[in-house]
């Protein structure tokens, strides 16, 4: 299970499977608030705000613009991307010590010792 805080940019590969792959979306936020989409035009490096309904994400393929969907208009990325090669570096760096992250919150739940 993977949890996001609706203001982390996050994002998922398309699903090239022959079979469904299940997800859950939950939010919480006042009724008067929109719901937003933000999709991440790669040909030209830029991040589209789009005012979405809850049908949204039932229907939407993940991979294109929502072009049926009001545009907010365009938002200015805070952090550079980081490369690919370069993050592959920093998640091994960290192996250790999520390892004993996840021994711990294991043993919290289960009790079981790894």
């Amino acid at each position: 299970m993977i949890v996001f805080d609706h203001a982390a940019m996050h994002s998922t590969t398309p699903n090239l499977m022959d079979k469904p792959r299940p997800s859950i979306f939950i939010g919480i936020r006042p009724a008067e608030s929109p719901i937003l989409h933000y999709y991440y035009h790669k040909d030209f490096g830029k991040i589209e705000g789009f005012e979405v309904d809850g049908d949204f994400f039932y229907n939407y393929d993940y991979v294109s613009r929502p072009d049926n969907y009001k545009s907010i208009g365009f938002v200015e990325q805070e952090y550079p991307l980081v490369p690919a090669d370069e993050l592959i570096k920093k998640i091994r760096a960290h192996q250790l010590q999520r390892r004993n992250v996840f021994k711990n919150l294991r043993f919290r739940l289960h009790g079981v010792k790894a």
